[in-house]
């Protein structure tokens, strides 16, 4: 809790951010991090409202969330927001903060964690334009960054190889891996293991490889790969990153000499295994016991112990194997080789856990004189009257029946008010100065436990004051008699301070547990570190799991990130703020976060950790790069010539359309200047003046310069843009150059043409009347046509009833049921194509049908066709009025008709039950597209039906009706009887 923390009020200020809390319009608290970010005195931000500080442009829209916030009840979700704030110097800043609504002093309060932003800011802004720090980020890592190709060949790999390996990328890139692999047998992943996890798609972390330099040197790698898969998620390489921990392999080696450097040491060294035998003992141990080391490596430590103290170090020795503690310390004694007794001292480190050591590392010391010592002191008595007297305490001796007092000290008279000779022989119940339920309690704690300590009374003085105390009691003999030896510790003071602090705690502790970024307390205990406290956005962050590692050493937890720990040493020992970023693995929720982590020191030994998720934040920088190169592809790749130009004139960047332009190489022309370019240097001046005075210029002509001399005529628009925080102009510029000869040549012909409407003019009257003649007689015709056109119809429709008349007396006279299945198609065929001539015969526009009219009148025909079948069978219909002209209508009927025909004949056989309906639906898609649909809730199709191999003359006709003459598409879908979607261009 944050209580233990011995914290005082100037907690928050430490915090690494800015801590700001508003209530009632005012800024009620902020932390000196605040203050120095805006620069305001305390006093003046005190005195301003609490919005005065934020740009006029975002003052109306949070000042509007905050007070929404503050309606809300108290402990809602953390919420944060972006807005612009003015310092004292009107500087601008961006700041960001992660906020909360608390109660605090009883009210409902605005508390927000404040961060500096502008820098992020302004770096998001610059790398919409120009970021490139994507690979400079990569190549200022010391980690190795590396991606391979399914077949193991390198196809990325960061700078940091060079200091690992010795290696240039250009090397590494295109290299095969196993270049780079030593065949040590102690790797943990082999080339041929890195083979089989290609191949299977499966990662790796933390693996150890030894790796060749390139002086031929090995390195031992801490390696992780994971796959990476392409867009039809097939694995087409890894991606991973390796870190160099030779040091650290080499200081698990070194512990093999430690035998060298301890045996001069006055101590005595042993190493013991985990069974308790010794590994190793210094050769000091002589000096002690009198046996020889080889007299003792091999034997249970127990061996030289006393019988009496082996079971209690048997089980000190448990402990210690499944103890969580790396350190430890045991005193007990020992028989030497002659038969004496000693006090041993052992203190020692515990490395059991560690497969690299395996085994526990102590320190024995010869304590038997200190011990000798230590008794003689504890034997030797003195007198206590001086004690007693000069004891601050307030000290008294009592009897233990009346209570009443043979003696007191002088601090009692002090504190109390009354003189010596008013207290003896008196009880502190007949002077008023304790309570009788308090003398109860103490005697009952007196009686059952022998003793009274650190139990809180009150007591009264001679005023009439009261005075809180710690009360002390035991029982002692003098003169052979029992009494009660009493001392009262005046506490009132402490006891005001502690409320004080208290309050003050409870408050400080609310707004540490309420600060929106995710904070962790770790204390500095030796030469580690240990988490004790969290907050409410820690516990979030970590789905509530933070409470597994509360009391965890930060050794034990980053033991794989030692830059953490000696990160909070930094910290703790240079007393300062650190800032950074990190890519983090969370083992409580398996995630992996990126994290702008701040390190803050506060006295007297505790690290804040500051830990704010920026993940969201880096990936929209990462997309910002990916937009940045294609805008940067459609700068280079269009086709109308662009330039960016400084105020000054002086070429920033153009693109190839430009430079083809110009005539010149578009690395020469970054070199010169845009003026440079103009045939007539006041154009330019012009063109100077639109850009100072109003930011951009439109459809500004002029003529420039070819390289080889000849003169251009182009079109500018220019505007001003800001890139990074810098002015400069974007330019357009169009050739126009034949358009010129070209208008040249239309004034000519222009010329020409007023030539002949003179010479024309005179005979204008004359055509126009020998046109409305014209015109009498074309009308005339047309109607003439018109009246044909119908009558044609009218034959066709004619020939084609007499055509399914004779389809109909063939099938009165048919006996073969196959003959007469075709003969009915035919003539049903025939008489769709009828109603298409008979629906342009009642038209008023010969050449145009309504689909709609269409599809009813065949329902009609078709439900007359095959009235045997059609018993019981519902139509629905949902048509839009869709004009067509005959040569879409016409093969768009008999494509209806077939679809018809064939859900009537066959979609319910006579064993089918249930309803029986047939929809037919018609609309228009984007006022281009034809969309029929027929679906019947029957039988279905075959589940292997496939329009392309349907065997029936009905379904082959269909699909060369939409596919080739229609140029449509269609779809079957066989869910819940048969649907047929058509779609076709109206045109």
């Amino acid at each position: 809790m944050i209580e233990d923390l011995r914290i005082d009020d100037n907690f928050l200020e430490v915090i690494p951010c800015g801590i700001l809390m508003i209530r009632d319009n005012k800024i009620v608290y902020s932390n000196k991090n605040f203050i120095d970010l805006l620069g305001y005195k305390k006093k003046v931000l005190s005195k301003m409202s609490a919005y005065n500080f934020i740009h006029p442009e975002d003052r109306k829209r949070i000042r509007t969330k905050i007070e929404l916030l503050l309606q809300d009840k108290i402990d809602q979700p953390i919420d944060s927001f972006e807005f612009k704030a003015v310092t004292a110097n009107k500087e601008t800043l961006w700041l960001k903060t992660f906020n909360k609504v608390i109660s605090h002093q009883g009210k409902t309060t605005f508390l927000a964690n404040v961060i500096d932003i502008t820098k992020t800011k302004k770096e998001i802004k610059k790398l919409e334009n120009w970021n490139i720090f994507y690979h400079k980020f990569h190549n200022s890592l010391n980690e190795w960054i590396w991606e391979i190709d399914k077949n193991g060949i390198f196809t990325y790999s960061n700078s940091a190889v060079e200091h690992l390996l010795g290696y240039d990328i250009k090397e590494v890139v295109g290299s095969s891996c196993i270049k780079f692999c030593s065949q040590d047998k102690k790797s943990e992943i082999s080339y041929k293991q890195l083979r089989e996890k290609l191949s299977e798609g499966s990662g790796w972390k933390g693996k150890k490889v030894y790796a060749k330099s390139k002086d031929g040197s090995v390195r031992i790698l801490e390696s992780s790969g994971i796959p990476v898969f392409d867009k039809k998620n097939n694995i087409k390489g890894y991606r991973g990153i390796d870190r160099d921990i030779s040091e650290k392999q080499k200081t698990y080696e070194d512990l093999k000499n430690y035998k060298t450097l301890v045996e001069n040491s006055q101590d005595i060294m042993l190493i013991l295994n985990p069974d308790g035998t010794r590994r190793f003992v210094s050769s000091s141990i002589k000096d002690v016991t009198g046996y020889k080391p080889e007299e003792l490596v091999g034997r249970h430590f127990t061996d030289i112990i006393p019988q009496q103290e082996v079971k209690r170090l048997n089980l000190k020795w448990k402990e210690m194997l499944h103890s969580d503690e790396t350190k430890f310390k045991v005193v007990h004694k020992l028989k030497t080789k002659s038969g004496e007794i000693k006090d041993l001292e052992v203190t020692g480190i515990n490395y059991i856990e560690d497969k690299n050591i395996n085994a526990l590392i102590a320190t024995v010391r010869d304590v038997t004189e200190a011990k000798k010592t230590e008794n003689k002191l504890r034997l030797s008595q003195e007198l206590f009257s001086k004690a007693f007297q000069n004891n601050p305490l307030m000290v008294g001796i009592s009897t233990i029946e009346e209570g009443k007092y043979i003696e007191v000290n002088e601090s009692v008279t002090k504190i109390l008010g009354y003189s010596r000779d008013e207290l003896i022989g008196h009880s502190s119940m007949e002077l008023g100065i304790m309570l009788k339920q308090d003398r109860d309690r103490l005697s009952k704690i007196l009686k059952s436990k022998g003793e009274i300590r650190n139990v809180e009374i009150q007591l009264y003085k001679k005023s009439g004051d009261p005075i809180d105390c710690l009360a002390f009691g035991s029982i002692i003999n003098i003169g052979g008699k029992k009494r009660i030896l009493a001392s009262m510790q005046d506490i009132t003071e402490k006891k005001k301070a502690e409320k004080k602090l208290l309050d003050s705690r409870k408050m400080m502790e609310s707004q540490y547990k309420s600060i929106p970024v995710p904070t962790y307390t770790w204390e500095k205990l030796g030469d580690d570190f240990v988490l004790i406290n969290y907050n409410d956005a820690a516990k979030i962050l970590t789905e509530g799991k933070i409470a597994n590692y509360l009391g965890i050493k930060a050794s034990d937890l980053f033991k794989d990130r030692p830059s953490i720990i000696d990160e909070l040493n930094q910290c703790y020992n240079e007393e300062k703020t650190i800032e950074r970023e990190m890519l983090y693995y969370f083992k409580s929720t398996n995630k992996e976060r990126q994290l702008d982590i701040k390190y803050a020191y506060v006295p007297p030994n505790f690290v804040l950790v500051h830990t704010e998720d920026i993940t969201e934040r880096k990936k929209a920088e990462l997309e910002l790069v990916e937009a940045r190169n294609r805008y940067q592809k459609l700068f280079s790749n269009s086709s109308v010539g662009i330039a960016v130009v400084e105020p000054n004139g002086k070429i920033v960047e153009i693109n190839t359309a430009l430079a083809e332009i110009i005539g010149e190489k578009k690395s020469n022309i970054e070199q010169t200047n845009a003026a440079d370019w103009y045939v007539n240097p006041e154009d330019r001046k012009k063109a100077a003046k639109y850009l100072e005075e109003t930011g951009k210029y439109e459809n500004f002509e002029t003529a420039f310069r070819h390289k080889n001399g000849q003169v251009i005529n182009v079109i500018l628009n220019s505007t001003k843009i800001n890139i990074a925080g810098s002015e400069y102009y974007q330019t357009t510029v169009h050739d126009i150059t034949d358009l010129k000869k070209a208008e040249k040549k239309l004034k000519k012909h222009q010329q020409e043409l007023q030539e002949l409407v003179e010479q024309r003019t005179c005979h204008l009257q004359k055509e126009i009347k020998e046109r409305k003649e014209i015109e009498r007689e074309l009308n005339k015709s047309l109607k003439e046509k018109e009246i044909l056109i119908k009558e044609i119809n009218h034959r066709v429709k004619n020939n084609l009833q007499i055509l399914s008349g004779i389809f109909e007396l063939q099938t009165n006279r048919e006996n073969n049921k196959n003959v007469l299945k075709i003969l009915l198609e035919g003539k049903n065929r025939i008489k769709s194509m009828a109603l298409i001539y008979e629906l342009l015969q009642l038209s008023d526009d010969v050449n145009e049908i309504n689909l709609s009219d269409y599809i009813q009148q065949l329902v009609k025909i078709s439900k007359g066709t095959f009235e045997h079948k059609t018993q019981n069978i519902k139509i629905n219909t949902n048509l839009e009025d869709i004009i067509l002209p005959f040569s879409r209508a016409n093969p768009c009927a008999l494509a209806i008709n077939e679809l018809l025909s064939n859900a009537l004949q066959h979609a319910f056989p006579p064993e089918f039950e249930g309803n029986k309906e047939i929809f037919i639906y018609s609309k228009i898609l984007d006022n281009s597209k034809i969309y029929i649909e027929v679906k019947d809730n029957g039988i279905g199709l075959p589940k292997n039906f496939k329009l392309d191999n349907a065997n029936g003359f009905g379904f082959h006709l269909i699909k060369i009706i939409v596919e080739d003459q229609l140029a449509g598409k269609i779809d079957i879908t066989k869910t819940d009887g048969t649907t047929f979607k058509i779609i076709f261009p109206k045109e």
